[in-house]
């Protein structure tokens, strides 16, 4: 892990009245060193140029939706994109409120409880997914999640390559058809891409939505890193991952979603082959594990209508 006081003289000449008491280098992700600063202010250094890009964008998209969404989402107080060196270059944001919205808290909340979020978050996904981004966005969106592609279906066609470049060889005959099952069919067919592109989180799992679990409220989301453009269906996505009832009162609150809840339930069917995806390209044995484990048996190959 890096040293955290050439973060601190970084900050310091770029901000010489910001008082810092404390510093401490949290787990950060595969682009930014992240520095938690007097305990309430979060500071991401990106490593790489690429990384560095990535967080210009996501000061755009943050910048332009901020006033367009009802909830609160980081705001990039602080932020220094000059000298545009990996570990020079930093944005720096308050600390929201709240605790990650795990699938067991969701399942412990009343029914009143559950509802209201729900509603928040559907109303939240229908501000985002009509936000005019052509006007309100001040940069070119790349293909949302982090695709390097110039088109949703590219996109898609190029993650499914990946797998059968890395993943396939480390699994039998049987398995691969299985996740060959899951995706052909959908990448195949034209009318699974007939979609109005949109302005999408692409990363809208457990960890980014905050929870205020005394309010009972959403307060925040968070991590527009993997931001663009896209399919507003793969945003419902992550919310089946709470369950289909859930998922459904969501769309209660957002029913112009409703007719892409077919492809959200595919983008759902393939998070397993993504974390197995992302064990071999990272080193991670158990991430491995945990993803091929559903391609197993013949459950895998059962639609998720």
């Amino acid at each position: 892990m890096p040293e955290v006081e050439p973060y601190i003289v970084r900050l310091r000449a770029a901000y010489p009245a910001l008082p810092i008491a404390s510093a401490t280098l949290v787990t950060g992700g595969q682009y930014n060193v992240v520095l938690r600063v007097n305990d309430d202010l979060i500071f991401r250094f990106p490593r790489f140029p690429e990384g560095l890009e990535k967080l210009r964008v996501e000061a755009a998209i943050l910048d332009g939706i901020r006033l367009r969404v009802g909830l609160p989402v980081p705001d990039f107080t602080f932020r220094c994109f000059d000298p545009p060196q990996g570990g020079e270059s930093f944005v720096g944001y308050r600390i929201l409120p709240g605790e990650p919205l795990r699938h067991n808290t969701v399942a412990t909340l009343d029914d009143d409880t559950t509802i209201h979020v729900a509603t928040q978050l559907g109303g939240f996904l229908r501000e985002l997914h009509t936000v005019p981004y052509r006007g309100a966005i001040a940069t070119t969106l790349p293909v949302a999640c982090g695709m390097a592609a110039t088109s949703w279906r590219e996109g898609w066609r190029g993650l499914y390559a990946r797998i059968r470049a890395e993943v396939f060889p480390r699994v039998a005959a049987d398995t691969r058809a299985r996740i060959t099952c899951r995706f052909l069919p959908f990448l195949d067919d034209d009318a699974h891409f007939a979609f109005a592109p949109a302005l999408i989180h692409g990363d809208f799992g457990t960890g980014n939505v905050l929870f205020e679990r005394g309010a009972g409220r959403i307060s925040g989301i968070i991590d527009f890193g993997s931001a663009g453009l896209g399919d507003p269906a793969c945003d419902l996505a992550a919310l089946l991952t709470y369950g289909e009832p859930f998922a459904q009162k969501v769309l209660a609150a957002y029913p112009a979603l409703r007719p892409a809840l077919p492809r959200a339930r595919f983008y759902r069917g393939t998070f397993a082959a993504q974390e197995a995806l992302y064990g071999v390209e990272h080193g991670d044995p158990a991430a491995f594990a945990r993803g091929i484990a559903p391609y197993l048996t013949d459950e895998a190959t059962e639609t998720d209508a």
